[in-house]
C-alpha cells in the first residue's frame, strides 16, 4: 500500500509539472510575441540613431565588411545575453518547483525532504513530461539565432543607404 501511495503521489506530481510546463509554454509564447514586437521597434529606432555614426565611420575608412562584422558581433552578443536571461529564468523556476515539492513533502511528513532529492525529483518530473536538456539547448540556440536575426534585419537599412544619406542630419 505504501508503494501504491508513492506511485500515486509521483503521478500527481508529474501531472502538476506537466500542467505547469504547458502554462509556462503558452505564457512564454505570448511573452515571446510581445518581446519580438518590442525588440523590432526598439532596434529599428536604434538603427536610425546609429545611421549617422556609421556614415562618419565609413567616411573615415570603415568598409562595409567591417561594419557588417561589428553589427554581427553586436547581434550575437545580444542573442547570447537573451539566452543567458532565459537560463536564469528557467533556473529560478526549477528551484521554485523543487522548493514547492520539498515543502509539500515536509507538510505530508514524507521521506526525502532534502534539497538535492527535491531538485532531482523535479528534474525527473520535467523529463517525464518531455522536457529534457536537448530540448532546452535547442530552444537556447533558437533564441540566440532569433535575436541575432532580428537585430541584423532591423539594421539592414544601414547597408542599403549610401554614404551621403547616412551623413544627412535631418530625418
Amino acid at each position: 500500500s505504501s508503494g501504491s501511495a508513492t506511485r500515486e503521489t509521483n503521478e500527481a506530481n508529474r501531472q502538476e509539472e506537466l500542467q505547469a510546463v504547458l502554462m509556462l509554454a503558452s505564457g512564454g509564447g505570448c511573452l515571446a510575441l510581445v518581446f519580438f514586437l518590442i525588440l523590432t521597434n526598439t532596434l529599428a529606432g536604434e538603427a536610425e540613431q546609429e545611421r549617422r555614426r556609421y556614415g562618419i565611420l565609413q567616411a573615415l575608412g570603415m568598409s562595409r565588411r567591417q561594419m557588417g562584422a561589428e553589427l554581427l558581433r553586436t547581434a550575437l552578443l545580444r542573442g547570447l545575453l537573451a539566452a543567458a536571461a532565459g537560463w536564469a529564468v528557467l533556473g529560478v523556476y526549477v528551484l521554485g518547483s523543487a522548493y514547492g515539492l520539498k515543502r509539500m513533502r515536509i507538510a505530508n511528513q514524507m521521506i526525502g525532504t532534502s534539497w538535492s532529492r527535491s531538485l532531482r525529483d523535479t528534474l525527473l518530473n520535467y523529463s517525464a513530461a518531455g522536457i529534457d536538456l536537448r530540448l532546452v539547448l535547442l530552444l537556447t540556440l533558437g533564441v540566440v539565432v532569433l535575436v541575432a536575426a532580428v537585430t541584423l534585419l532591423s539594421k539592414r537599412r544601414l547597408f542599403r543607404e549610401n554614404l551621403m544619406t547616412k551623413l544627412r542630419e535631418e530625418r
